[in-house]
């Protein structure tokens, strides 16, 4: 679920990307991954990952501890979160499934998280940064956990943040345009989550039901 509008489009960085659609300020909650997603652990991510499950390698991620989240894939079903590309100097902290804004982020400008908080630690697709050529790899959740954590208590660690941060909200995928050339393909190294670009053409009608896999 997106609280800003957001917009996707060819990118700079790898393929597709996520840009800003509204002046978003520092410390203002973008996105929240967990709507209509479904849990399962880390164990189970792991296997469906080594056994080449495409809806868990483009939309897995860390949630909470060593809970993993993924969401419906496919035509009427893409999520702002897929495009997202990864960066080691993000604009975008994601922690426990919420994406806060690191800095003021202007319209037009493209938004970026660290992927080492999304993997498992040891995870098969792990992949190479092509700004500086180092690999991304997932952590422990302890140390996910605690470096996200760190960072969001810096971010907010000034009450002038607070004073500046916007009531939200949600939005759905209603300010999406379409994305140019569907029909071309991208690399298997992408640094976003989805390398199959879809042509959203209708809007998402999200529910707020959190759906849980049991486990």
């Amino acid at each position: 679920m997106s609280y800003k509008k957001l917009i996707v489009k060819r990118s700079s960085i790898e393929g597709y990307g996520l840009y800003a659609n509204e002046y978003i300020r520092r410390g203002e909650i973008i996105m929240f991954w967990a709507v209509n997603a479904y849990l399962i652990p880390e164990d189970e991510y792991n296997f469906r990952q080594s056994e080449k499950d495409q809806q868990i390698i483009a939309t897995g991620a860390r949630y909470v501890g060593p809970m993993f989240l993924y969401t419906d894939v496919g035509p009427n079903k893409d999520r702002y979160e897929n495009y997202i590309n990864h960066s080691f100097t993000p604009n975008v902290l994601y922690h426990c499934g919420v994406c806060f804004a690191l800095e003021d982020i202007d319209i037009g400008i493209e938004l970026t998280t660290n992927y080492t908080y999304l993997l498992a630690e040891g995870d098969s697709e792990a992949f190479y940064d092509l700004a500086s050529k180092k690999q991304v790899c997932g952590i422990g959740w302890r140390e996910c956990l605690k470096q996200t954590a760190v960072q969001l208590f810096t971010l907010f660690d000034n009450p002038t943040i607070l004073e500046r941060v916007s009531p939200f909200e949600p939005t759905s995928l209603k300010n999406v345009q379409e994305i140019q050339s569907p029909n071309s393909t991208e690399s298997s190294n992408s640094t976003s989550r989805s390398n199959s670009p879809i042509q959203l053409e209708s809007a998402i009608d999200i529910n707020p039901k959190l759906l849980l896999n049991s486990y």
